[in-house]
Protein backbone atom coordinates (compact mmCIF):
# COMPACT_ATOMS: atom_id res chain seq x y z
CA UNK A 1 0.00 0.00 0.00
CA UNK A 2 3.01 2.42 0.74
CA UNK A 3 4.27 1.88 -2.37
CA UNK A 4 0.86 2.12 -4.54
CA UNK A 5 -0.37 5.80 -3.37
CA UNK A 6 3.23 7.57 -4.44
CA UNK A 7 2.75 5.36 -7.49
CA UNK A 8 -0.72 6.35 -8.53
CA UNK A 9 -0.01 9.93 -7.55
CA UNK A 10 3.11 10.44 -9.85
CA UNK A 11 1.03 8.69 -12.41
CA UNK A 12 -1.62 10.46 -12.81
CA UNK A 13 0.66 14.15 -12.26
CA UNK A 14 2.59 12.67 -15.80
CA UNK A 15 -0.48 12.15 -17.07
CA UNK A 16 -2.02 15.14 -16.80
CA UNK A 17 0.92 17.39 -18.37
CA UNK A 18 -0.15 19.19 -21.61
CA UNK A 19 1.94 19.81 -23.68
CA UNK A 20 0.87 21.71 -27.33
CA UNK A 21 1.12 19.68 -30.58
CA UNK A 22 4.20 18.91 -32.98
CA UNK A 23 3.64 22.63 -35.03
CA UNK A 24 0.86 24.15 -33.19
CA UNK A 25 1.57 28.11 -32.32
CA UNK A 26 2.42 29.28 -29.00
CA UNK A 27 1.54 33.01 -28.53
CA UNK A 28 2.98 35.02 -25.53
CA UNK A 29 1.20 37.60 -24.37
CA UNK A 30 3.33 40.81 -23.78
CA UNK A 31 3.23 41.65 -20.20
CA UNK A 32 2.03 45.05 -20.87
CA UNK A 33 -1.40 43.46 -22.39
CA UNK A 34 -2.21 42.11 -18.74
CA UNK A 35 -2.26 45.53 -17.50
CA UNK A 36 -4.20 48.80 -18.08
CA UNK A 37 -1.89 50.68 -15.77
CA UNK A 38 1.04 50.11 -13.95
CA UNK A 39 1.93 50.68 -10.13
CA UNK A 40 4.29 53.28 -11.26
CA UNK A 41 1.78 55.20 -12.19
CA UNK A 42 0.64 55.52 -8.85
CA UNK A 43 1.27 58.05 -6.18
CA UNK A 44 1.68 57.52 -2.35
CA UNK A 45 1.04 60.12 0.57
CA UNK A 46 1.31 59.22 4.12
CA UNK A 47 0.49 61.15 7.28
CA UNK A 48 1.72 60.27 10.34
CA UNK A 49 0.14 61.57 14.41
CA UNK A 50 -0.16 61.18 17.92
CA UNK A 51 2.47 60.22 20.66
CA UNK A 52 4.26 58.03 19.25
CA UNK A 53 3.53 58.52 15.52
CA UNK A 54 1.05 55.84 15.24
CA UNK A 55 -1.82 56.68 13.86
CA UNK A 56 -1.59 56.93 10.31
CA UNK A 57 -3.38 57.67 6.91
CA UNK A 58 -2.19 55.99 3.39
CA UNK A 59 -3.62 57.27 0.00
CA UNK A 60 -2.17 55.69 -2.99
CA UNK A 61 -3.61 57.27 -5.85
CA UNK A 62 -3.39 57.63 -9.29
CA UNK A 63 -3.56 62.16 -10.37
CA UNK A 64 -4.86 62.13 -13.75
CA UNK A 65 -5.48 65.34 -15.35
CA UNK A 66 -9.31 65.94 -14.65
CA UNK A 67 -9.67 63.22 -12.89
CA UNK A 68 -8.59 60.86 -9.69
CA UNK A 69 -8.48 57.14 -8.92
CA UNK A 70 -7.23 55.58 -5.89
CA UNK A 71 -7.38 54.04 -2.13
CA UNK A 72 -7.03 55.87 1.21
CA UNK A 73 -6.53 54.11 4.09
CA UNK A 74 -7.39 55.71 7.63
CA UNK A 75 -5.66 53.75 10.38
CA UNK A 76 -5.63 55.32 14.39
CA UNK A 77 -3.80 53.76 16.77
CA UNK A 78 -5.86 50.56 18.63
CA UNK A 79 -9.12 51.64 17.11
CA UNK A 80 -10.79 50.48 14.02
CA UNK A 81 -9.44 51.30 10.54
CA UNK A 82 -11.39 52.18 7.37
CA UNK A 83 -9.84 51.04 3.91
CA UNK A 84 -11.86 52.17 0.80
CA UNK A 85 -11.86 53.60 -3.07
CA UNK A 86 -10.95 57.09 -3.83
CA UNK A 87 -12.90 58.55 -7.02
CA UNK A 88 -12.77 62.22 -7.82
CA UNK A 89 -12.13 65.17 -10.02
CA UNK A 90 -9.56 67.10 -10.53
CA UNK A 91 -9.48 71.18 -11.72
CA UNK A 92 -5.45 72.21 -11.73
CA UNK A 93 -4.13 71.72 -8.00
CA UNK A 94 -7.92 71.14 -6.34
CA UNK A 95 -9.36 67.37 -6.00
CA UNK A 96 -12.89 66.87 -4.74
CA UNK A 97 -13.32 62.99 -4.18
CA UNK A 98 -15.27 60.68 -2.62
CA UNK A 99 -14.05 58.30 -0.06
CA UNK A 100 -16.11 55.02 -0.13
CA UNK A 101 -14.69 52.88 3.14
CA UNK A 102 -15.65 49.67 5.12
CA UNK A 103 -15.52 50.19 8.93
CA UNK A 104 -16.36 47.47 11.54
CA UNK A 105 -17.71 46.20 8.18
CA UNK A 106 -20.42 48.59 7.67
CA UNK A 107 -19.86 50.52 3.83
CA UNK A 108 -20.04 54.55 4.13
CA UNK A 109 -18.71 57.44 1.96
CA UNK A 110 -17.16 60.58 2.72
CA UNK A 111 -16.47 63.55 0.35
CA UNK A 112 -12.87 64.55 0.73
CA UNK A 113 -11.17 68.07 -0.77
CA UNK A 114 -7.18 67.83 -1.38
CA UNK A 115 -4.83 70.19 -2.52
CA UNK A 116 -1.74 69.55 -4.56
CA UNK A 117 1.23 71.17 -3.61
CA UNK A 118 4.80 69.64 -4.93
CA UNK A 119 5.33 66.45 -3.03
CA UNK A 120 2.53 66.99 -0.43
CA UNK A 121 -1.06 66.44 -0.29
CA UNK A 122 -3.29 68.86 2.03
CA UNK A 123 -6.39 67.10 3.24
CA UNK A 124 -8.58 70.50 3.67
CA UNK A 125 -11.61 69.05 5.32
CA UNK A 126 -9.84 66.54 7.91
CA UNK A 127 -11.48 68.24 11.00
CA UNK A 128 -14.74 66.81 9.56
CA UNK A 129 -12.89 63.73 10.62
CA UNK A 130 -11.81 64.86 13.95
CA UNK A 131 -8.31 64.31 12.46
CA UNK A 132 -5.30 66.35 13.97
CA UNK A 133 -1.72 66.82 13.31
CA UNK A 134 0.98 66.60 16.03
CA UNK A 135 0.62 70.66 16.60
CA UNK A 136 -2.24 70.51 17.51
CA UNK A 137 -4.03 72.09 14.43
CA UNK A 138 -7.02 70.64 12.47
CA UNK A 139 -7.18 71.94 9.53
CA UNK A 140 -5.38 71.45 6.70
CA UNK A 141 -3.33 67.34 7.37
CA UNK A 142 -0.32 67.02 5.37
CA UNK A 143 0.81 64.06 3.50
CA UNK A 144 3.90 63.72 2.46
CA UNK A 145 4.87 61.32 -1.04
CA UNK A 146 6.15 58.51 -0.15
CA UNK A 147 7.25 55.29 -1.81
CA UNK A 148 4.06 53.02 -2.41
CA UNK A 149 4.56 49.71 -0.68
Amino acid sequence: MKIILPAMFLAICCGCRHTPEKGAQVRTIPRTEHFSHTVADSSCYIHTAGQHQQDTTLIRVQLRPDSVVGTMIYQPWQKDSRRGSLLGIRRADSILAEWNYRQEGQRSHKTLRFTVEGDTLFWLNAADEGIRDNSGAINPIKLYKTVCP
